[in-house]
């Protein structure tokens, strides 16, 4: 009987602690200000039900999930509120035209005049169309012919045939085989008398070092309406002719805010020539641009990135980068367009050239437009955008309807920004990030501890059978 009674025990005991089969998992609480990392106050426009913010660069950062699944929006009273967060589409106006721009050289008298003291000279057709610009003693057009020409010291461009702002020029020089690094003065008129300065980007360069080879040819220019373009470039020497000026124009358009941000290089313990820059969070990035620490300087390096520190590495691109200083001129790579990705590691290793970039390190700087939160208000007070949480996972209610409802009513669409960002603001902190061990399961101890010591006593009772028996 006294196995029988053991038996039967342990089985009591397991019933006891075991839960039941049809027992369903509790619901989960809802999810409270306090669960979350950061918060940013968010002050919504009056008279609006569904309200929009633009991403901040904090949300990225300090987001735990990749997906921003992780963001939620509460009312004044600490009530969850739908949202949902879409990408925005970037400018969609129309592609820059291209076009061949008439030009007409200005040569220095042989007095020496400077270029703001020459007088033009103009030529027109029947039609009113310029057929000739040339440079004259001021005070003397009446032979212009007869004077004796000296360098050429400035070019006109015709730009009447451009409609929309010029936003830049692709300047041919004739090749010399000499190398140069020319800053340009760039200066608009509409009645060939009264010139304003455009601002230029860069200089024109052509340099050749050691089978390296840098040619720069474009102006990029403030967005420039006018009738007329005047190129000079005092102090220095023109290399050679300008043989052609091709403009492109930009339709005027609404550009919609870039954020940009900048990462220092850490160098890799024993790999010369390899850094790793951390973006602190999942920073979505549609264009990166490498900038060297130190002046005079031309390597051949690839740039990978990863969401993980230690790899694998996926290959974003591979080319030269240079940043070149002559005359106070500094000339760089330009920036790299690519496909919208947002890992969280980057790393740059020089193949060819310098491994050693002196005392400085290389500095990525990512740009990108930001999602966009829409959020459906509850009144007119303070409302929290919270984000950085292990708890939260995607949001329960379907997004899609909120997204359907911002398409809708073409004649009033919804604005980018509705609702005022503050500051961010620390709730709890890293805590929120980090999931706490699950507690111990005491139940399944205690279920273990009985079976097993329902074994043991079953053991010794068939033991004292036996030895009855014998």
């Amino acid at each position: 009987m006294r196995p029988l009674f053991v038996l039967t025990w342990s089985l009591l005991v397991i019933g006891l602690f075991a839960p039941p089969a049809s027992a369903e998992r509790e619901p989960e609480a809802p999810l409270e200000l306090s669960d979350f990392a950061y918060s940013q106050t968010l002050t919504p426009a009056p008279g609006r039900a569904l309200q929009t913010v633009l991403v901040p660069v904090e949300i990225y950062r300090g987001a735990l999930r990749k997906s921003l699944a992780d963001v939620r929006v509460f009312d004044p009273e600490g009530n969850e509120v739908p949202h949902a967060i879409r990408t925005l589409a970037g400018p969609t106006a129309r592609p820059r035209s291209s076009s061949p721009l008439p030009i007409f050289p200005l040569q220095e008298p042989a007095d020496g005049q400077s270029v703001g003291d020459l007088a033009i000279h103009i030529e027109r057709n029947a039609e009113g169309e310029v057929i000739d610009i040339r440079s004259a003693a001021p005070g003397d057009l009446s032979d212009v012919d007869a004077q004796p020409a000296g360098r050429t010291v400035s070019y006109i461009l015709d730009a009447r045939a451009v409609k929309d702002p010029i936003v830049k020029l692709t300047v041919a020089i004739a090749d010399t085989g000499s190398d140069y690094v020319l800053p340009i003065r760039v200066e608009a008129s509409n009645n060939l008398e009264q010139w304003r300065p455009v601002p230029a980007a860069a200089p024109l360069a052509r340099l050749d070092f050691q089978g390296n080879q840098i040619e720069h040819d474009e102006l990029e220019l403030a967005p420039t309406r006018a009738r007329y373009l005047r190129l000079s470039w005092p102090d220095h020497e023109l290399p050679g002719s300008v043989t052609g000026v091709l403009a492109e124009a930009q339709p005027k358009q609404e550009q919609p805010q870039r954020i940009s941000l900048t990462l220092h290089g850490e160098p890799v313990s024993g790999e010369p020539g390899v850094y790793v820059f951390d973006a602190g969070g999942f920073v979505p990035a549609d264009s990166v641009h490498v900038r060297l620490p130190e002046a005079n300087t031309l390597v051949k390096a690839k740039l990978d990135s990863s969401d993980d520190a230690n790899g694998p590495w996926n290959r974003v691109t591979r080319g030269r980068f240079y940043r070149i200083v002559e005359n106070r001129q500094e000339i760089q790579q330009p920036a790299t367009s690519l496909t919208r990705r947002a890992p969280r590691f980057w790393r740059l290793e020089i193949t060819a050239g310098q491994k050693e970039l002196g005392a400085g390190r290389p500095n990525l700087t990512l740009s990108f437009y930001p999602n966009q939160v829409l959020f459906v208000s509850r009144g007119s007070g303070e409302h929290a955008l919270a984000y950085g949480s292990y708890k939260a996972s995607a949001p329960d209610f379907d997004t899609s309807d909120l997204i359907e409802l911002a398409r809708r009513g073409s004649d009033d669409p919804l604005p980018r920004v509705t609702a005022k960002l503050g500051p961010q603001q620390s709730v709890s902190g890293v805590a929120a990030l980090e999931e706490p061990p699950p507690p111990p399961p005491f139940r399944t101890y205690i279920l273990w501890a009985v079976l097993v010591l329902s074994v043991l006593l079953l053991a010794v009772f068939a033991l004292r059978l036996l030895r009855q028996q014998h």
